[in-house]
């Protein structure tokens, strides 16, 4: 099915059982975050913008998150660089 409809099938590396709950943790959020916006997508280009405004606008700038020091991505990323 997923083959049919032009997309490959993802899977966790060996031995590397948390790739997937990070992804589904990430999924379960935006559900959470985004659930006003059920029926806002008329289009699959729509839900990709949506989805690429979120991640990139939200998401890795803005969204502080305590497993990064109660900081964003961005944020964790740019102190990780300067520490380099």
């Amino acid at each position: 099915m997923v083959s049919k409809m032009g997309m490959r099938q993802s899977f966790s590396r060996i031995g590397m059982p948390g790739d997937n709950s990070r992804s589904e943790s990430f999924y379960s959020i935006r559900k959470k975050e985004l659930k006003f916006q059920l029926g806002r997508f008329p289009t699959r280009e729509s839900a990709r913008q949506g989805m690429f405004q979120y991640i990139e606008g939200f998401y890795n700038t803005s969204r502080v998150q305590k497993r990064l020091g109660d900081s964003s991505p961005y944020q964790c990323l740019q102190n990780w660089s300067l520490n380099q």
